[in-house]
């Protein structure tokens, strides 16, 4: 019994520590705190339909008490060396609430670059960039398969808000399993988000 709870807190920890990010994913901020990622959410705004990049940006829920300030820097927890400028950060604290233990960090989408060429009418070589986005954070729960003695990402398939009397639970690496979320607020979630 030993043995499988030691490999499968190694696995755990391998699976938390890697891109793109996950609601289960280790997180370390600019300023000292670390925490678990929670759920990844889009923004619901008209810019999204224009431009891709605004597409492609995610935002991912994690508790307030980790944060020391919006702006401050995050990264994947295993890249340590991020801090002395080797490897970038995933992105930044967006929003705090002012009522509950909820923070969102914004996180930036992988830039891909291509170039198209072809030749101009007087036969020069013409080519032109053409940059795509791609999320750098994923809707899906890091979550363990008993039978197959494995971690996994689970892909979250809706969402929805608790009903009038509905709890819901969240676990985090600090607080362990809160059970005691009911209702939120208007106030407690910033506007514009699925």
């Amino acid at each position: 019994a030993a043995s499988s709870t030691v490999w499968s807190a190694f696995a755990t920890e391998g699976a938390r520590q890697t891109r793109p990010v996950i609601a289960g994913s280790q997180l370390e901020f600019e300023f000292g705190g670390d925490c678990t990622a929670g759920a990844v959410v889009q923004k619901n705004s008209w810019s999204a339909v224009f431009f891709a990049k605004e597409r492609a940006t995610r935002y991912v829920v994690t508790a307030n008490h980790c944060v020391a300030r919006i702006g401050e820097r995050v990264f994947v927890r295993n890249e340590l060396e991020s801090r002395h400028g080797h490897v970038p950060p995933i992105g930044t604290v967006y929003w705090r609430s002012d009522d509950v233990d909820l923070a969102l960090i914004k996180i930036d989408p992988i830039v891909h670059v291509s170039y198209t060429c072809g030749s101009s009418s007087h036969g020069a070589p013409h080519c032109l960039p053409v940059t795509t986005w791609t999320p750098n954070a994923l809707p899906r729960v890091l979550t363990a398969s008993l039978r197959m003695r494995s971690i996994y990402a689970q892909p979250v398939i809706g969402y929805d808000n608790p009903g009038l009397n509905e709890a819901f639970a969240t676990s985090g690496s600090t607080t362990g399993v809160q059970v005691n979320w009911r209702n939120l607020s208007v106030r407690a979630w910033p506007p514009g988000f699925r």
